[in-house]
This record gives structure tokens, C-alpha cells and sequence, in this order.
């Protein structure tokens, strides 16, 4: 018995090896080989998985006027976004708020009714007293602390020692260097100052000029 699966994405896409006649696809309805669709709403309006669209929009679908903006409506993200109208996005959430919003009812409150003396009283200004007067005329001040204050934490002359012992040693190494390539520059200089070496050059070829040259380069 052959076994052959059958794969398709939420937009009824399947792969090319996978038969598809007679086979339950994209939201549970049949496949239409000849057309490449699914016959959704018993008929009613055939959708493409090739583009994502429905043919032509109508009354039951649930996208409005979106119409041939089918699955492309919601930038593919139909939990998050919505579009009605096919021409801009919105927030799917935000708009279910604002629809809730605008269906509650607006509630009236009559207005309280009081005594006529309470009323009286209650239009009656108050005196300030003293403290209320002089906290309503002071001023605001404000003060700054010109002291500096220094924080010395406990790790931080640690760090900085181990980092002066890694220059010193950097800085020692470096001069070791140095040392051995002036003795060798030193030790090269004294060869070519030997008679013998200069005519055992010119035996060799060399022009004289071209060997002070080289003498020059070791003595800088």
C-alpha cells in the first residue's frame, strides 16, 4: 500500500508532487485539478492558492470591500491586522476596542438635588488661614551641594596595579628588543668597516657607493 502525504499552508498552497484530485484541501473543501481551485461556499466563489485570491469578491465574503485583495488585506497577518476596505491595514485588536466603544450605551445621570441651606453653604467662600497664605506665597529655592565628593571603590586599586604590571612588562620586553637589534646593527656596521669586507664587495661586483649606502642605513 502507497502512502503519499498531503501538504498544503494556511493559503491552500501544496507541492507539485502531491496529488490533489479527489483530496479534502485548503479549508476542509474539494479541489478543482482543472482550474487549480477550491470551490468555497458550496460553489458560491472559487479562491486561487497560486495568488491567494478569491476570483471576484461578493456579499459573503468576509473581507468587505477589500475584494480582490483577498489574503494580501492583512500583510498576511490576519490574527494582528484587518483591512476592510482593501486599501489600508488596521489593527485588528484596536478596531475590535473601538467598535466595543462605540456600542455602549451613553449613560445619563440626573442631576443631585440639595437643600437649600446646604447650598448655602457650600457657596459660601472660605477665609485661608495663615500657614495656607504663607505656603501659597513662598517660593520654590532650590540648593546644591558645591562640596565634591570622591568614591574609591575597593577593587579599583587592584585593576589599576595588575594594569601598570602588564605596561611594565610590555614596556621591558619592548626595550629587550631594542637592545638586540642595536647590538646587531652594531655587530653588521663593524663588519662592513673591515677593509676586507669592502674589497671582498668590489670582487663581488658591488659599486663602492652602493656600499656606504648600506653602511649609512645601519648606522641611523
Amino acid at each position: 500500500m502507497k502512502l503519499s502525504a498531503f501538504i498544503y499552508s494556511p493559503y491552500g498552497y501544496t507541492g507539485e508532487q502531491t496529488p490533489r484530485a479527489a483530496l479534502i484541501g485548503f479549508n476542509g473543501n474539494w479541489y478543482d485539478p482543472p482550474g487549480g481551485t477550491y470551490a468555497l461556499g458550496q460553489g458560491y466563489r472559487y479562491y486561487s492558492p497560486a495568488p491567494m485570491r478569491f476570483y471576484s469578491p461578493d456579499h459573503l465574503s468576509p473581507f468587505g470591500k477589500g475584494g480582490y485583495n483577498a489574503y494580501a488585506y492583512c500583510a498576511c497577518d490576519p490574527l494582528n491586522f484587518r483591512d476592510d476596505t482593501g486599501q489600508h491595514r488596521t489593527f485588528a485588536r484596536l478596531q475590535h476596542f473601538w467598535e466595543s466603544q462605540s456600542r455602549q450605551p451613553i449613560q445619563q445621570v440626573a442631576p443631585r438635588t440639595i437643600k437649600p441651606a446646604v447650598q448655602a453653604i457650600a457657596n459660601r467662600p472660605l477665609k485661608a488661614s495663615a500657614p495656607a497664605l504663607a505656603l501659597k506665597t513662598r517660593k520654590k529655592t532650590v540648593s546644591f551641594n558645591l562640596q565634591p565628593q570622591t568614591h574609591r571603590y575597593p577593587a579599583e586599586p587592584i585593576a589599576d596595579m595588575k594594569f601598570r604590571e602588564k605596561e611594565i612588562q610590555s614596556l621591558s620586553i619592548y626595550i629587550e628588543a631594542f637592545r638586540k637589534r642595536i647590538k646587531r646593527k652594531k655587530r653588521m656596521l663593524n663588519e662592513l668597516n673591515d677593509p676586507s669586507t669592502l674589497h671582498f664587495a668590489l670582487s663581488q661586483g658591488f659599486d663602492e657607493n652602493r656600499y656606504n649606502i648600506e653602511k649609512l642605513k645601519l648606522a641611523v
